[in-house]
């Protein structure tokens, strides 16, 4: 099962999977709203195929380029910063 916080993500994660928009499930009562049944293996293979289609060496920076939102820009620096403080200095 692949679970998303993003109704956007899971419909563009489908969209990317050749799976139908109509296999997302909604929750109304979990902390993950939004979730996809998939295979692992089916899942990793996927993961792999994107994996090998980056073609940034800096990641906010791209993202920043490929025009994200500003609420999710947030989102992602928000773990970015928590991830920082966390480092071992």
């Amino acid at each position: 099962m692949v679970r998303f916080r993003s109704k956007e993500h899971a419909i563009k994660f489908v969209k990317i999977a050749g799976i139908e928009k109509d296999k997302i499930i909604i929750t109304e009562d979990s902390d993950y709203r939004f979730r996809v049944i998939m295979g692992r293996n089916d899942f990793a293979d996927l993961m792999y195929q994107e994996i090998m289609k980056i073609d940034y060496t800096n990641f906010k920076n791209a993202a920043h380029d490929r025009g994200i939102s500003t609420k999710e820009s947030n989102a992602m620096f928000g773990v970015w910063r928590a991830m920082a403080e966390y480092q071992e200095r």
